[in-house]
């Protein structure tokens, strides 16, 4: 794995997606290092001085594509001090501070088809995916079971279903626990996503690799629900560096 680098970034634009979840998108100020489809960043508000330690920071999914690496995007739900602090005091033109690349949980380079798994802002390392097969011309049979609170949370929706012209293979099922569906999608389901909607559509007999990516508690459910569906550990990958 690459050694992580430091470099300052300035925000270059805010979004409200819903009530406590927000994006930013970043410009690197120095060279971005390279790195792959899913993996994370370490994100600093307060200014780094070389000279002194990291300053305090939290983990984020990097939420665009290695390609196009002359802008950042992460996504963040409020969840403490720190995020609040991102919420409230954040705006365009701040510099912050990230290093990078780190993680494992990153998109295939093989042929095998792929499903993800996502819950709320887990959806985050997923774009980057999806924005990497869109800028490689990748085909493959990608499946995204993606579960969220209500209509106000499908974070990046219309990106979503556009994947659906632009991708091939590319299959969306939603979830939405409150509110209506309609507006979602045209097959959204009502509801938590269960493990038993997956396993029917997907099976566990294939050579697919399944991706989880949300809360701790609803990886673990998964998790251990697709070991019990037969599933082989080897093909469970899990987005879990909380």
């Amino acid at each position: 794995m690459p050694t992580p680098i430091k470099i300052p970034a300035m925000v270059e634009e805010t979004f409200l997606h819903a009530e406590g979840v927000k994006s930013f998108v970043l410009r690197p100020l120095k060279k971005c290092p390279a790195f792959r489809p899913g993996q994370f960043l370490h994100l600093a508000i307060d200014p780094y001085d070389p000279s002194f330690n990291w300053p305090e920071s939290r983990v984020f999914s990097i939420a665009s594509s290695p390609t196009r690496r002359d802008r950042l995007r992460v996504v963040f739900s409020v969840k403490g001090a720190f995020t609040r602090r991102m919420y409230d005091e954040i705006e365009p033109g701040k510099q912050l501070f990230v290093k990078l690349p780190y993680g494992r949980f990153t998109f295939p380079e093989d042929s095998r088809g792929i499903v993800l798994i996502a819950g709320g802002t887990g959806i985050t390392p997923f774009i980057s995916f999806l924005e990497y097969a869109i800028d490689k011309g990748i085909s493959r049979k990608i499946s995204l079971f993606y579960g969220f609170r209500d209509p106000a949370h499908f974070l990046f929706g219309s990106f979503l279903r556009e994947c659906r012209k632009t991708l091939a293979g590319f299959e969306l099922s939603c979830f939405v626990e409150s509110g209506e569906t309609a507006s979602v999608d045209r097959d959204a389901g009502k509801g938590i996503i269960s493990i038993k909607a997956v396993v029917d559509k997907t099976g566990t007999t294939g050579e697919e690799i399944f991706f989880l990516a949300g809360p701790p508690g609803m990886i673990t459910a998964f998790r251990d629900g697709l070991s019990n569906a037969g599933l082989p550990a080897d093909r469970i990958v899990t987005d879990d560096w909380e």
